[in-house]
């Protein structure tokens, strides 16, 4: 079974992989331009966290925690933002937000 610090860093790398195709299929079209901006900055934390949360220091799995909850948030007011054709890219982002908070949260109850 992997470890919960793998599992949290499969899907920080899975949620960047996933923004950086939905800015190339073009589901942010049309919105706005502050927006994007959280979004950009929210991958970023993402990426910065992704292989600090690999490292044993508590610190970096409750950074990962606070940036997993930081993008929930965004995300949930991206599908509330989007126009129903294109919601399900904002709703898979979630997901994986989810996904790496749930396991990040984990890790942090490790001893």
């Amino acid at each position: 079974m992997a470890d919960n610090r793998v599992l949290a860093a499969a899907f920080g790398v899975l949620i960047v992989a996933w923004a950086l195709r939905s800015h190339t299929a073009g589901f942010f079209i049309g919105m706005p331009a502050p927006s994007l901006w959280i979004g950009f900055v929210a991958t970023v934390l993402v990426l910065i966290f992704t292989p600090a949360v690999m490292i044993k220091a508590r610190w970096t799995v409750t950074g990962a925690v606070i940036v997993g909850v930081i993008n929930i948030i965004m995300h949930i007011f991206a599908v509330n933002l989007m126009p129903m054709g294109k919601v399900y890219g904002p709703a898979v982002s979630l997901i994986l937000a989810v996904l790496f908070t749930y396991f990040s949260f984990r890790a942090y109850l490790e001893k």
